[in-house]
């Protein structure tokens, strides 16, 4: 899975661990394990661009204006422009909710919910559409299996792409989330599944 990670230089991590190093409320400490991790070389992903960047896919465009230069000889300029999907790419669960189905709520708003049981998870305007704020479309997917080696921790949530169909996907690449503050967690794992594991776990 492409995940958007944030990036920073060595140096930017370095002088703001240093910068946040007497500070110790909640954002300040979510800030410096943020950076601790990335400075561990491990990933960290805001959700918010997660998900702003899975309602996008790249498709391919014919330019009509050169129509009629390719029926006397000439060429079709092709080119590649970002669509917006109708559903996102991703779907997230809590990770004990293995087996469960995922009901997705996309909003005109552009606001994506995302609820398993009782635990909802709302995405404040991904991609804004056109009209009402009204509920545009419900879709379902099943929320996936982690393999036994994977450690799950309470609170973690399974991030995967998604095929938002009543029929599961045959084929995923997972990432194993945990919280850190607001919307920044860290990227524990990411696995490929083997044909084994996929027969079994998918």
């Amino acid at each position: 899975m492409d995940l958007a990670a944030i990036n920073l230089e060595s140096d930017v991590v370095e002088a703001q661990l240093a910068a946040y190093a007497d500070h110790h409320d909640r954002a300040s400490t979510a800030i410096k394990s943020a950076l601790a991790a990335l400075q561990a070389g491990q990933m960290v992903v805001d959700l918010r661009t997660v998900f702003h960047e899975a309602m996008f896919e790249v498709r391919e465009r014919r330019d009509t204006t050169y129509e009629h230069a390719r029926e006397h000889g000439g060429t079709v300029r092709t080119t590649l422009a970002r669509a917006t999907r109708t559903t996102p790419s991703v779907a997230i669960a809590p990770a004990h909710h293995a087996g469960h189905q995922l009901r997705l709520t996309v909003r005109g708003s552009g606001d994506l919910i995302f609820q398993s049981g009782v635990w909802q998870l709302r995405v404040p305007q991904t991609v804004r559409t056109a009209g009402t704020r009204r509920v545009l479309d419900r879709w379902v997917e099943r929320v996936p299996e982690t393999p036994a080696y994977i450690r799950k921790q309470p609170g973690d949530l399974l991030l995967w792409e998604a095929s938002w169909t009543s029929v599961p996907r045959s084929e995923f690449d997972p990432a194993l989330l945990e919280h850190l503050d607001g919307w920044l967690y860290l990227v524990r794992e990411v696995w490929d599944l083997t044909d084994v594991e996929r027969g079994v776990l998918a």
